[in-house]
């Protein structure tokens, strides 16, 4: 039984240290010095890469084949080179992704504000791609006649900016122009004419996608669980753009797999 066990686990690391890991995200700066690549998403990787962070705080996210998702920083066997952490991929720390968003709720039936709460655990940001669409009960909120959602911009040292957001049918839309470049505090409202009044729904940290980087992540997602149904695929999707970029847009996101899921994955 010993015996078993043991090859059993020798099979299993030897699998790992041959595993080829494919990159979702890069925080921070950080080089393949045996090929010479700035790593980014979609770069692949072997275990005797050798990898070279600019700081402590650079990290990997990475697809380990049959694996899951792993974090990659420099470990305890780093050698600092010149102003670099030079390590062996190998032996740089590697640990797992939580991956328990997997088994919370579904965010397909919610609508705002719940639709925009976001899980400091995973992550507290919401993405933001260039026009973003989140579903709303129109009987609660009962758009026109004066009646409208807004978004409140408060910047240090200046009165709060109100503006006004765009609705089409139940769908409120907020775009990246409707976020400063500068740092600010931006809260989404809604002013109810017939009541005169104005209620706080949530407050959003917004992360701009200027790079298509939840594109790139759902594609590199999809080839990895191709084998997977159709549902699993699309919440491991969606876990890995919510823990690695910020939530999205839930309607954004299905569209996006959608695309690029068909003849792919089997429904």
């Amino acid at each position: 039984m010993k015996r078993l066990v043991l090859v059993m686990l020798t099979l299993y690391f030897s699998c790992f240290c041959n595993a080829q890991y494919t990159v979702t995200k890069v925080i921070g700066h950080v080089i393949n010095e045996s090929s010479g690549e700035v790593l980014a998403a979609g770069s692949k990787l072997r275990d005797d890469d050798i990898l070279a962070f600019s700081s402590e705080t650079d990290m990997l996210r990475v697809i380990v084949s049959g694996k899951g998702i792993y974090v990659i920083s420099p470990g305890p066997k780093s050698q600092k080179q010149q102003n670099a952490i030079v390590e062996m991929l190998k032996s740089a720390l590697k640990i797992k992704s939580k991956e328990g968003y997997l088994s919370s709720r579904s965010e397909e039936d919610e609508l705002i504000p719940a639709v925009l709460e976001t899980d400091a655990s995973i992550n507290p940001n919401t993405l933001i791609l260039p026009e973003n669409k989140f579903l709303f009960d129109k009987r609660t909120y009962p758009v026109g006649n004066g009646s409208r959602f807004f978004l409140q911009v408060e910047l240090e040292g200046t009165a709060p900016v109100i503006k006004p957001l765009k609705v089409v049918a139940d769908t409120l839309m907020i775009n990246a122009t409707d976020f400063s470049p500068k740092k600010a505090v931006y809260k989404l409202g809604f002013y109810n004419k017939d009541k005169d009044n104005s209620e706080l729904l949530s407050t959003i940290a917004p992360v701009m996608d200027t790079a298509n980087a939840m594109e790139t992540i759902i594609r590199l997602m999809i080839a990895e669980n191709k084998t997977l149904q159709y549902p699993l695929a699309k919440r491991r999707c969606f876990a890995e753009v919510y823990e690695a970029l910020g939530k999205p847009s839930v309607i954004l996101f299905n569209e996006t797999f959608k695309k690029l899921s068909t003849g792919v994955i089997k429904n």
